[in-house]
């Protein structure tokens, strides 16, 4: 009767050949790979982007609205005391936007202005200025621009959401915009090109 053994004939290694089919396997399948996952992070980028541009949108027509009703200052608490912010000021604009915006720990607001033309420029430098200069917490910051212009038989001036562009703190840079290039609301995002214009 024949007797098992436990030690068979070794095993061959891969050859050379099979170790570099197996690498060009896999190169490919990278190459494949990586340009759909870069894909669907900027996709999920540009969706969070645009979801803080909306609900900056409704935040500032409200208050837009508001202005243009007639009313200039807005109560909020503190300390256990109610006070106001005057809201006809670009700075006590910022202020009250940024108080009913505390659930947010993301972004910040800044009113640049309520003047249109600042809309024609890009405030990318004024925001770096801004943050080093410790004026803005150091995250993302929704600059706008509000139009305030009045006709010759209206009392109150009609406030207009103009233009803002939403600033990513870890970019360094302007990744959306939502501007109007005239005196009426701005329609639609615009995602900006690389030259920030």
């Amino acid at each position: 009767m024949r007797s098992l053994s436990f030690f068979g004939k070794a095993k061959k290694g891969f050859t050379l050949v099979e170790l570099l089919a197996v690498m060009v396997i896999m190169a490919i399948a990278t190459a494949i790979v990586l340009p759909n996952i870069r894909g669907m992070i900027s996709k999920t980028e540009e969706s969070t982007y645009q979801s803080f541009c909306v609900e900056a949108v409704s935040y500032t027509r409200s208050y837009c609205n508001m202005l243009t009703l007639g009313e200039e200052t807005v109560p909020y608490e503190k300390d256990g005391k109610t006070n106001t912010y005057n809201i006809t000021t670009p700075s006590g604009l910022t202020s009250a936007l940024n108080e009913y915006n505390l659930a947010s720990s993301t972004y910040q607001y800044h009113v640049l202005s309520f003047d249109s033309s600042s809309a024609t420029t890009n405030p990318t430098n004024t925001i770096k200025e801004l943050l080093s200069k410790n004026k803005l917490a150091k995250k993302d910051v929704m600059i706008t621009v509000i139009t305030a212009t009045q006709g010759k038989n209206d009392r109150v001036a009609k406030y207009t959401l103009c233009g803002f562009w939403y600033y990513d703190y870890t970019k360094e840079a302007i990744v959306y915009s939502y501007y109007a290039p005239s005196k009426r609301s701005a329609a639609k995002f615009q995602k900006l090109n690389s030259s920030g214009k």
